[in-house]
């Protein structure tokens, strides 16, 4: 690797990790912080238990009153693994931890990213992919939360990479880090399995239908599906052990029904978020010009238009989960960008024949400037913190010494695991105020505190029940915040 290539290197580790770290130390209350808190708390059983609670991960929340299971199913936990050893490693279980993890493996990502585009185009098309998807909302935000979302991308990103490597050269070396790479994705998300068909239509064009049958291809099927399917069953046959918990595995719907196929609404929601939080509205243009005005060049780098497809298949059979969350789309990010980049080299080609010098220079500083502006204007949207839950765990905490159960009552958070991680405890979260027979059995099932976080606008309309509360209950602390809406927040605990 020649100096050039090394302090490109350089410039985009730097700034892969310098754009993400403004928001570091910011408690887990930001866009999506339930898959976070989740994250998080599994880190807090296996820094405290070990490899027992790694292959049987426990989270804070109990699904339900009947159940005081916290077991919970899902994949398998290698972020929140790492996360744990940096729990030990630092003797606290500080955010910056988990977040600086999460953003190392970002870089890596973008490393991987930027010799992608390289070996497939040129330096300049690398050299716009690589700022254009350091400064997409998309990577910029959610490759510094606390999800398993981001190995997974991220490790794609290298799988792909190795594999190019493997189908032209044969180098079983690549082959190797293809089948790790690709393994370790497939097992943070199942999911991550897409590719495959980016995969296979590489392999078709290089080898051929007929040699697709081989010993190697054999190990790469093995090698990156295996290892899920193990898990998997692994997950059912704990789950059928009588222990109990949350399987998300099943539950979280993933497939959705087969309507959204046919729902404008589901596709309009991934254009809306490919167009604005993925690519701004620029990108989303040039996307579209590039396909219109430079197919035939597009179509030279037929790994990104496979690496398109192969993400739209995603699309497709990840239904529910594109549907309700726009995390899903992050897997669309880097192929839409590395077309964008190739469309945006020849429309700055084309400015450089209209504009003198200057007026070049000048021109495309000024689009960068402004792409940058409004990327972080997004970024920041995402990141802003409701900080009700966060003070109401943490004050339930300074009371609740000996770690009995809690009950937590917030009928607006969506993040419902909050309040409960932040108290440092075991307890349920429910949305309506409970009468007080209700409470009795929480207190039945161990529930010592009861806290409450309700928008004060709504707090007179229980005014009867909060009465029936105060005389029957202990209230130890009253206090205000505000969502990320700034809505004024009432906080409240009780001790049962």
């Amino acid at each position: 690797m020649n100096k050039h290539k090394k302090y490109s290197l350089l410039i985009i580790v730097i700034f892969a990790i310098l754009l993400k770290l403004p928001y570091i130390t910011n408690p887990i209350s930001d866009w999506h912080s339930w898959n976070q808190i989740t994250t998080m708390a599994s880190a807090r059983y296996i820094a405290k238990d070990g490899v027992s609670s790694f292959f049987n991960a426990k989270v804070d929340l109990f699904e339900n009153i009947k159940s005081d299971s916290n077991s919970t199913y899902a994949e398998l936990p290698i972020l929140s693994g790492l996360i744990a050893v940096g729990f030990n490693l630092f003797g606290a279980e500080s955010e910056w931890i988990a977040r600086l993890i999460v953003i190392l493996f970002s870089v890596l990502g973008s490393i991987y990213f930027y010799r992608l585009v390289l070996e497939e185009t040129n330096e300049k098309v690398a050299n716009i992919a690589i700022a254009f998807y350091l400064i997409s909302p998309m990577v910029w935000y959610f490759h510094r939360t606390v999800m398993t979302d981001v190995i997974m991308v991220n490790f794609i990103i290298a799988g792909l990479y190795h594999f190019r490597f493997w189908v032209r050269q044969q180098n079983y070396r690549s082959l190797f880090f293809t089948i790790l790479y690709t393994a370790i994705a497939a097992l943070s998300k199942a999911y991550a399995l897409y590719i495959g068909i980016a995969y296979l239509m590489l392999l078709i064009e290089y080898q051929g239908w007929k040699k697709l049958i081989r010993v190697s291809n054999i190990l790469l099927l093995l090698g990156t599906v295996g290892p899920v399917l193990s898990w998997i069953y692994y997950c059912q046959i704990q789950m059928n052990s009588g222990t109990g918990g949350n399987n998300l595995m099943a539950s979280a719907g993933l497939l959705g029904p087969f309507s959204i196929w046919v729902n404008k609404v589901y596709w309009l929601s991934l254009l809306a978020s490919v167009g604005d939080f993925t690519l701004l509205v620029l990108g989303f243009l040039i996307v579209i010009y590039t396909f219109i005005r430079h197919f035939k060049k597009l179509i030279k780098v037929k790994i990104v238009l496979y690496w398109l497809v192969s993400v739209m298949f995603y699309f497709l059979f990840v239904r529910g989960g594109n549907m309700e969350h726009d995390y899903y789309q992050m897997p669309f990010a880097a192929p839409v960008i590395f077309i964008a980049a190739i469309g945006f080299k020849q429309w700055f080609y084309w400015l450089g024949k209209k504009l003198t010098k200057p007026y070049y220079r000048l021109c495309i500083s000024t689009i960068w400037i402004l792409l940058f502006i409004v990327a972080s204007k997004y970024t920041y949207t995402k990141a802003s913190l409701d900080m009700s839950p966060v003070l109401l765990g943490s004050k339930i905490k300074e009371f609740n010494q000996n770690h009995k159960y809690v009950l937590i009552v917030d009928p607006d958070s969506l993040q419902r695991n909050q309040a409960v991680y932040y108290s440092g405890a075991k307890g349920w979260h429910i949305r309506n105020l409970p009468g007080l027979k209700a409470l009795e059995k929480y207190k039945n099932h161990g529930a010592e505190y009861i806290g409450i976080n309700y928008r004060t606008s709504s707090v007179q309309s229980q005014e009867k029940l909060f009465l029936k509360y105060n005389t029957n209950l202990k209230k130890i602390w009253e206090g205000k915040s505000k969502d990320r809406y700034r809505q004024a927040k009432t906080l409240l605990i009780y001790k049962m």
